[in-house]
Order: structure tokens, then C-alpha cells, then sequence
């Protein structure tokens, strides 16, 4: 029942150096295509208003100590 990873498949994050390491899964992979466009590809304007939102409160009063280093 579910699915089990073995370790080192997925990609990790070291916290305190602020580093992704990549899992064995970037080298695995095989198949995947280019779908190209689909559709119109723009978003509404109620999923920009949703996604604003939340980028005001994690940005202000849902900020974190630590969001800082671990962004790209």
C-alpha cells in the first residue's frame, strides 16, 4: 500500500548551510515530453488576486527568520 522511496531518491534541504541537495531522481528520470502551450496559458484574475494575497501575508506578518536564506 503506497509508494516507498528508498533514501537519497528525493531532493533534501540542509536548513542551516541554506543548500537543496538533489536526489538520485534527477539523473533517473526518462520519458518526459514537451507538451508545448496548452491553452491560453494566462491566469484569472481572481487566481492573481489569491496568489497576491498570499504573498503580502508571507512577505509581512507570516514571515519566517529563516525564509530569507532558503530562497533562490
Amino acid at each position: 500500500m503506497g509508494t516507498y522511496l528508498s533514501r537519497g531518491s528525493v531532493d533534501v534541504e540542509d536548513i542551516d548551510k541554506g543548500e537543496i541537495i538533489p536526489g538520485s531522481w534527477r539523473s533517473e528520470v526518462h520519458g518526459i515530453i514537451d507538451i508545448g502551450l496548452f491553452g491560453s496559458n494566462h491566469h484569472s484574475q481572481q487566481a492573481k488576486a489569491i496568489r497576491d494575497a498570499y504573498k503580502n501575508y508571507f512577505m509581512n506578518e507570516g514571515r519566517v527568520s529563516w525564509q530569507n536564506m532558503m530562497v533562490h
